[in-house]
């Protein structure tokens, strides 16, 4: 294959794909009124990550690196607030009993086609 036909089929490839994402792009409302120039410069910084069940993707105080597109599957929000007190109903010699724990808390579900981040 000489250079010509090369560049021919690299470059269609790769604005077949630039088209694919722009379409996938569009779907989200902050993004849907954009044109294609100002998608396709979009694009140049965007790139695509996959993440595992249950893995961290960041921690509050951390500097995040970006924003995300939820491209499929779902990503939980939670705090880990500091050490809640929970009153038992049982009592010991007549005083209740503390139990300290840890409880995360829920602060949003972002499904696909949300945004979260930065």
């Amino acid at each position: 294959m000489d250079k010509e036909i090369y560049s021919k089929v690299v470059g269609n490839s790769l604005q077949k794909k630039i088209q694919k994402r722009n379409r996938y792009l569009k779907q989200f409302r902050i993004l849907k009124s954009m044109n294609d120039v100002a998608l396709n410069q979009l694009n140049f910084y965007l790139k695509e990550r996959d993440f595992v069940r249950k893995q961290i993707v960041y921690k509050k105080g951390q500097p995040t690196d970006g924003l995300y597109f939820v491209k499929s599957g779902s990503f939980e929000v939670l705090s880990e607030p500091e050490l809640e007190k929970r009153e038992k109903n049982k009592k010991a010699r007549g005083k209740p009993v503390i139990n300290h724990q840890q409880i995360p808390l829920r602060i949003a579900l972002i499904e696909r086609h949300g945004i979260f981040g930065l």
